[in-house]
């Protein structure tokens, strides 16, 4: 193999894995005149931990990439039973060629809701367009029995040790 056969094969490879890490870039961007409804969480809201029954707000921002204005955008949500998602605002009217609405999510998990992660749907409707995304929410109860159970078998193995040690001092 000659040494242009060699640098045609390692630009190849050079491309093909640019397209593999960034595949992003690769996509067909939205032709001019549809509209191009984005939606996505912001920070750290694609996972986040929570108390079973306790409030947790994350952020999502909703975009127009279009050139026309998008109206009627309603936001909802998908979630667990029990589970109370708000949107602030939950409706939003208009939406003019490049612009950017922040948008306010109040997740609530059921109280007797078990430890784990939960997928929360989020869905943002504009007619013709609909732009789906999902966030993982990670349920930490502070008041589980199991804790108890731990400190409960600490405490009294120290109290086994501690009269053992005693005992044996005395011998």
């Amino acid at each position: 193999m000659n040494v242009k056969s060699k640098i045609y094969i390692l630009l190849l490879l050079l491309v093909a894995a640019l397209a593999v890490l960034s595949p992003g870039a690769a996509l067909a961007q939205t032709p001019p005149g549809v509209k191009g409804l984005t939606f996505q969480l912001l920070g750290d809201g694609y996972y986040s931990r929570i108390t079973a029954g306790a409030e947790r707000t994350i952020y999502a921002e909703i975009g127009n990439s279009s050139d026309s204005a998008v109206s009627g955008i309603v936001l909802r949500a998908d979630s667990p039973e029990g589970w109370a998602v708000q949107f602030t605002p939950d409706v939003i009217a208009t939406l003019s060629p490049g612009g950017v609405q922040t948008v306010d999510i109040r997740i609530t998990p059921a109280a007797n809701a078990s430890r784990g992660d939960y997928n929360i749907t989020l869905i943002a409707d504009a007619g013709e367009t609909r732009r789906i995304i999902s966030a993982t929410v990670r349920v930490e109860t502070a008041n589980s029995p199991w804790l108890w159970v731990g400190v409960g078998i600490a405490c009294a193995a120290v109290i086994a040790f501690a009269v053992v040690f005693v005992r044996a001092g005395r011998q």
